[in-house]
């Protein structure tokens, strides 16, 4: 396969469209989709070499995977190296002890994965944050890289060329129609996967190694009908960089327009006749795309960093973050990505760029995560103390029962010698609302048992079994029974129901059904309202300010994302007001500041992550309700009703 510069150019086209998205540029809403031109054009060049070379009969694994080592590996480790340094001055502990598995996780070429269980998904606020986040894709193309060659030399060995084109064919509608399906569902977990996993993206590979089979039967093409299709190429990369968004249904159907693109311009450039393989052929075009591996590595670790600073991303800090990261490629590319390319054989490529590498990426994961992300950084700061003592959530380490997995007996809210017992069942806003709730039983003087545990959401049905799924369901069967045998008569009831709203396993009937269930088993049921969930960790935000210091931007960016939390409630008190003895206790409005949700009242940051209240947060709005006139008119029919019991 001869060079050829308008693949480079494309490569440029593609890394541009990532960086300026990255960087905060809202003219190209959907730049990400640049990542998906260069899985195609990867397919594309590296079926092609392998077609190549069986030709010529000289194609050897060994070969082709010394080639991926030198190509990959010196770049990224000294990006990886530098990224891991960086953070040691601006990483949190526990954001530290993240960047270095996350290093680990890209030097097994698993960090898809890893990102895929650790992220929140790709467009949230926590893993624009992540400084190697992007490695993702080159996880998903080393796994493309060992898969492929091995089942295509299998294809090969079996299968005409007609034959191998239309399996490719099948399996890249299977990947995209799969894509498709998964991007469509509101669980976090499955949706992410559709952008993370390489079964969803290696149709986008798929694309570019069917293409390879091609130029072989080229023939001579009208130039016009190569000019139309090349700009058709051009319009189906471009557009839906600036027409798609964080919102769309991504990857998928919209994902294979700029894939299909890629293709045509890819195909109509093997012509050398066409506007666009003469401007993609432009030298300065092309010297972007000749750094585009090192570009698309530096970039995202300022952008990160810059963001987990709180930088406002203005067009100034753009524009300088782009010039930057071209200077810091060139450099990369010229004395870390040339040099490497060419010279030794196997066995010293192997122990030079991966073996020796590879071993010092362990130790520092192994230290970094043996001192807890370098915590004596911060040991005799003050400051980062009091915050981290007032962010603290109710969990059993600080002295409540949310994951208490001894007795459900030995952990009690409220007036724990009262007579009159009531139980809290919940899932980890539950545990979260702890502190409100024993408040409120102190008002109301009964003891309260806790039986909250981390995603172990209170239903009757076996579904949503949480982290540990023998704890959830032993509780989720003593809060049945008990209720059966109406042990209680006063329940309190909370659950994250955005969540289970955007859950394709899980639905919010069946959390009405456990509501339904204790009504008519208890003699009066409290559901707590779910609190507003943000996009930005005001907790993780308000540490980091009192470790950097002045290093911080001064703006503070607040933006809640509750649109789910509103139907949930919603949605809760229309179900509930058909039930007598059924309440709905909502303090969000407490949480409102112009009409806005706020994770900070009277100078009190009241959540301890994104989602869930921390303990000085719970007892505030426990307080705040309690004064309040429904509050306190509330309390007081209560009182009076649980007096009757």
């Amino acid at each position: 396969m001869n060079y050829r510069a308008d693949i480079d150019g494309l490569r440029a086209l593609a890394v541009l469209m990532v960086v300026f998205y990255h960087a905060g540029f809202d003219f190209i809403p959907g730049g990400f989709v640049g990542v998906d031109v260069f899985f195609v054009i990867s397919g594309y060049l590296i079926t092609g070499i392998i077609l190549r070379e069986q030709d010529e009969g000289r194609f050897s694994f060994s070969s082709f995977y010394v080639r991926r080592m030198k190509r990959i590996l010196p770049a990224f480790y000294v990006v990886g190296f530098s990224t891991v340094f960086v953070g040691y001055f601006l990483l949190l502990p526990s954001d530290y002890v993240s960047l270095a598995n996350s290093f680990f996780a890209a030097s097994t070429f698993t960090a898809n994965i890893f990102f895929w269980l650790e992220s929140g998904g790709y467009f949230s606020s926590s893993a624009d944050e992540m400084p190697l986040l992007h490695t993702w894709s080159l996880s998903v193309e080393e796994q493309f890289y060992f898969l492929w060659p091995l089942f295509f030399i299998f294809l090969c060995t079996f299968f005409s060329k007609r034959a191998i084109s239309l399996i490719t064919g099948g399996l890249i509608i299977i990947s995209f129609f799969v894509a498709e399906a998964l991007s469509r569902q509101l669980s976090v977990l499955v949706s992410s996967a559709s952008y993370f996993l390489l079964p969803t993206k290696a149709g986008e590979l798929l694309l570019g190694s069917l293409l390879a089979f091609l130029p072989a039967t080229q023939k001579n093409c009208n130039r016009v009908i190569t000019n139309f299709l090349a700009i058709v190429g051009l319009f189906a990369v471009i557009l839906p960089a600036f027409l798609l968004d964080r919102s769309s249904i991504f990857p998928g159907f919209y994902s294979f327009i700029p894939c299909i693109g890629t293709v045509l311009l890819i195909f109509t450039g093997g012509y050398h006749q066409t506007v666009m393989h003469q401007l993609l052929s432009w030298r300065p075009v092309v010297f972007i795309g000749l750094i585009s591996y090192s570009l698309y590595l530096w970039h995202w670790p300022l952008v990160a960093y810059a963001k987990y600073l709180q930088f406002e991303f203005t067009a100034v800090l753009g524009i300088f973050i782009v010039v930057l990261s071209i200077f810091v490629s060139y450099l990369s590319w010229r004395y870390v990505e040339q040099p490497t390319r060419h010279g030794i054989g196997f066995a010293k490529t192997l122990l030079r760029y991966f073996v020796f590498p590879f071993v010092v990426c362990g130790l520092v994961f192994f230290i970094i995560n043996q001192t807890d992300g370098g915590a004596q950084r911060l040991a005799n700061n003050g400051d980062y103390l009091e915050v981290k003592r007032t962010i603290r959530g109710a969990s059993l380490d600080n002295g409540w029962c949310h994951d208490n997995d001894s007795d459900f007996y030995g952990c009690l809210l409220g007036e724990t010698e009262s007579e009159t017992r009531a139980l809290l069942w919940g899932d980890s806003h539950g545990g979260a609302y702890s502190p409100f709730v024993d408040i409120l039983a102190r008002e109301l003087n009964i003891s309260v048992v806790p039986l909250t545990y981390s995603s172990c959401t209170p239903f009757i049905k076996e579904l949503g079994n949480g982290a540990n799924i023998d704890l959830c369901r032993k509780a989720r069967a003593y809060a049945k029974k008990s209720l059966s045998d109406e042990k209680y008569d006063l329940i309190f009831l909370v659950a994250r129901m955005d969540s289970i709203l955007k859950s394709f396993r899980l639905s919010i009937e069946d959390y009405f059904e456990a509501i339904e269930f204790a009504s008519r088993h208890a003699q009066k049921v409290i559901v707590l309202a779910q609190a507003p969930v943000f996009e930005a960790n005001s907790a993780s935000i308000a540490l980091r300010r009192s470790f950097l210091g002045d290093k911080m931007s001064v703006t503070q960016h607040v933006e809640e994302s509750s649109e789910w939390v509103d139907i949930a409630n919603t949605r809760l008190v229309e179900f509930t007001d058909a039930f007598d003895n059924v309440d709905v206790i909502n303090i969000n409005n407490f949480l409102k500041v112009n009409e806005r949700y706020m994770p900070i009242r009277s100078e009190i940051l009241l959540y301890s992550d994104t989602n869930h209240l921390n303990i000085l947060g719970a007892q505030f709005l426990a307080r705040k309700y309690i004064e309040s006139l429904d509050g306190s008119v509330y309390l007081e029919r209560l009182r009076n009703e649980i007096g009757s019991f």
